[in-house]
This record gives C-alpha cells, structure tokens and sequence, in this order.
C-alpha cells in the first residue's frame, strides 16, 4: 500500500494530462502550475502526518489511545489551519500566484477560476490525509489506500473527465471538491466506527 500510494501522483498526473490535452495546451500549463503551488500546502500536511505515524503507532501500541487520539486531533486541526489559509490565499490572490509563472491573459482566462475551484477542496484534503496517516498507523493500510485511490484515481480521473466533457473545463474542476468531499466523509465515517 505505501508504495502504491507514492506512486498514485504520478498516474493521476499523466491522467489529467490525457483529459486536458485534447481542451488546450494552456490548461496542461495551468493545471502544472496548480500543482506546482499546491504542493506548498501538501508538503506542509505531509510533514506533520509523516510525525503523526510512529507517534500514533507508539501509543496505540502502548496501550495509550488517548493520547493517540489526542495527536490525531492536534493533526486535524494543524493541517485544517493550514489549507484553511492555503484557501483564502488562492481564493483572493489568484492572479498574483499565477504572475509568479510569467502568466499572459490566456493563463490568467483558465488559471483564475481554476484555482479558485479547486482550492475549495484544500480542507478536506487535509482531513483525509491525516485520516489515512492515522489508518496507517493503526494497521489499517489497506484503508488509507482505499482512500488514496479515490482521491488521485477511482473517482477524481472519471468524474474530471466526464465533467469537462459535459459542462466543460471550469465545471470540470469542481471533480476536485467533489472528490475530497466524498473521501472525507468517507474517511470521518470510517475514523469514528474505529474509535467506538
């Protein structure tokens, strides 16, 4: 599973290329850039569920799941805090992030209203990431696969294209929300039957 979920990136990527390549060449660009900025916000979640792994496992092991459950949610709310401002940035200065890019109006015409669609799902992305480092700490790996497929995959790929092929590429973005929005859900549902 953890390899799998190292590797899921990359086909997701090569994916979306595959839907917006036939759309324009400048919505590959625009989609590179999200990325690229995106990543910011993710290596920031990533740092903090890459600690919360040994330190859930330790406890769990130790038999001290309130403390567990205590980094959990100190996780939780680190990593919302975070894509709550990663959020609002995008949501108020899009054209300043895509400046940074050397952006023309051709970028700024798809850019604009792509991160400001997409950045809507920053929060819920970091609940499922530190809902799926909490799986991996408890045993549950296959779970926080499950869910990691879904998110980069299973449902965001499909969703993306059949979106953009019926209501076209700034509706197609909205496969974002939705996608992390399930996944989240999904993720809540299965953390508070594991608690119980």
């Amino acid at each position: 599973p953890a390899i799998l979920m190292q590797s899921v990136l990359s086909f997701m990527t090569v994916f979306m290329n595959m839907i917006l390549a036939p759309i324009s060449a400048m919505a590959i660009t625009v989609f590179s850039v999200y990325y690229k900025l995106q990543n910011f916000l993710n290596m920031a979640v990533l740092g903090i569920t890459n600690a919360l792994i040994p330190i859930v496992a330790y406890n769990n092991g130790a038999k001290r799941k309130d403390r567990a459950f205590e980094a959990i949610s100190f996780s939780m709310v680190l990593s919302i805090s975070i894509m709550v401002v990663g959020t609002i940035v995008f949501q108020l200065f899009p054209k300043q992030l895509l400046s940074m890019f050397s952006a023309n109006d051709e970028m700024y015409a798809f850019g604009v209203p792509a991160l400001k669609i997409i950045s809507l799902s920053f929060v819920f992305a970091g609940i499922s990431m530190v809902l799926c480092a909490a799986f991996q700490a408890l045993n549950k790996a296959n779970t926080s696969l499950v869910i990691t497929l879904a998110r980069q995959l299973v449902i965001l790929i499909p969703l993306t294209y059949g979106l953009m092929k019926c209501f076209g590429i700034n509706m197609g973005w909205y496969a974002f929300v939705v996608t992390e929005i399930i996944c989240s859900v999904y993720s809540l549902i299965v953390w508070r039957k594991m608690k119980r």
